[in-house]
This record gives C-alpha cells, structure tokens and sequence, in this order.
C-alpha cells in the first residue's frame, strides 16, 4: 500500500512539474530598469515563440510593462491555416497565419541570394539561417521555407540587457555572417533601445533590407502615443549597424507606428 502512495506520490510530482513548465511557455528572459519590464523571448528550433522563416527569431517582447500599460504582447488568440490573419468566431477573435505570428517590434530582413537559387538550391534570411528555395516562384514572405541550416545562437543576459548574436558560415554560398542585437533598458530613463550588427564574413558582396513593425497588442491603443521608432544604419568595412529607438514614453503624443526600413550594401572583407 505505502509503494502504491509513493508511486501515485511520484506521478502527481511528474504531472505538476510537466504543468509548470507548460505554464512557463516558450523560453525567455526578463530585463527591467526599475521603470520599464520587458520579457524577451528566446530563439529556440524546438521550443521558441517563433519558428517561421519570415521574421528575425531573436528580441521578440511578450511584453512591456511601464506604469501599469501594456505596450507589446500577443495580439493574435490562436494561429490557424489563414492567411496573413483574420477574424474568427462570434466575438471575431483575432487569429494569425504562422509566419506572421509574432510579437513586436516584429523585425525581418531581406531574402539574400534567393534569385540567383534554383529550385532546391539555398538562401539566406539573416536571424534565421540558410533556407531551401521550393519552386521556381518569386520570394514571398508568407511562405513557410525549409531551414537547412538554422546556424548558431549565443545569449548574453543582464539585469537591463540582453545580447543576442547569430553566427552562419555556409562555403557553398561564399556568405556567411555574424549577426548582433542587443535590447537596453536605458538607465534611468523609461527607453528601450535596440542595436544590430550585421558584419559579413564570406567572400560575396550583396545589399540586405532590414525592416521593422511594431505589432503592438490591441491594448496598446488604451495608452497614450508615446511610442516612436526610427532606424540609421552607418558601415565600417563589412559590418553594418542599425539602430532603433523603440519606446520612448513622454506626455507628448507621437504618431503611431508603422512599417520602418532601410537598405544597405554588405560588403565582403576580402
């Protein structure tokens, strides 16, 4: 009898434990400045927020905190077989396709190299790897590509800042990168910023368009306009820089926020 109560004993711990981590989602991290939260998901093949193949999988905020508003979360309820997205159900329930699925700032780089691929040859989406080209059809976004080589992700965490960085080599390509983006909570202020470094490092030139979207939640309307976004990109050799000012909370009300890109040449170092 007492080896039938340990084991039940036993299987109500697995059964707990497999909830919480159920509960916990899909891995994160938590910066904070003492005046701005924010949980930052973490890049993850097996168990990351995203896993499509049109946006950057690295900075996606769950949420962000200041003052008891909400600025960022998740806006859609479920992710069906739609299109892009849409509404469902008598309450008209937000839902999303797969590979627009994300939380912002939703950020997305060009294709690099997918006319030059034929059909099952390979590409390139920095901050998600080398992807197969499927058909001879032009590139599109909302089309869920096969990653070939999904590369290497290092993160770096601090109390107000987390690092991450990206490293791909692919020879057959003559491309490779090593990719950099750090979200900071400025001290003292109620400001988030984000930095990319894009530094190529095979032997091929080619130019690379970064975008952004701020995919706010539906409660984001509720809150002042106080979020504003704009991108600069300078070069030294073969790495290029970007920088946003995503949040930047003041009583002014800004306009709200919308598509933001840049292009920008990547040089070899040869």
């Amino acid at each position: 009898m007492k080896r039938a109560v340990r084991s039940l004993a036993g299987v109500a711990l697995v059964a707990v434990a497999a909830s919480v981590v159920a509960a916990q989602g899909p891995p994160s991290h938590v910066i904070t400045n003492g005046q701005i939260t924010a949980r930052v998901y973490l890049p993850d093949a097996k168990a990351g927020f995203y896993r499509s193949t049109r946006f950057d999988w690295s900075g996606a905020i769950g949420a962000l905190e200041y003052k008891g508003h909400q600025y960022y979360g998740p806006w859609f309820t479920k992710v069906t077989d739609i299109y892009d997205f849409g509404y469902d159900g008598p309450e008209d329930a937000v839902v999303s396709a797969e590979f627009t699925a994300m939380v912002g700032p939703a950020e997305e780089f060009g294709a690099i190299g997918y006319n030059e691929a034929a059909p099952g040859g390979l590409f390139v989406k920095p901050g998600i790897g080398v992807l197969r080209r499927a058909d001879d059809t032009p590139y599109n976004h909302s089309k869920p590509y096969e990653i070939a080589n999904g590369g290497k992700w290092d993160v770096k965490r601090t109390r107000d800042t987390i690092e991450f960085r990206h490293t791909l080599s692919k020879p057959t390509l003559a491309f490779g990168y090593v990719y950099t983006k750090i979200i900071r909570l400025t001290r003292g202020q109620p400001q988030m910023t984000i930095e990319h470094r894009l530094q190529n490092t095979g032997t091929n030139d080619c130019f690379c368009t970064a975008a952004c979207s701020p995919m706010r939640n539906s409660s984001s309307v509720s809150v002042p306009r106080s979020i504003h976004f704009s991108m600069s990109v300078s070069s030294a050799s073969a790495m290029y820089s970007i920088n946003c000012l995503c949040i930047s909370v003041t009583r002014s009300a800004i306009a709200p926020l919308a598509w933001a890109s840049v292009n920008f040449p990547l040089l070899s170092p040869a």
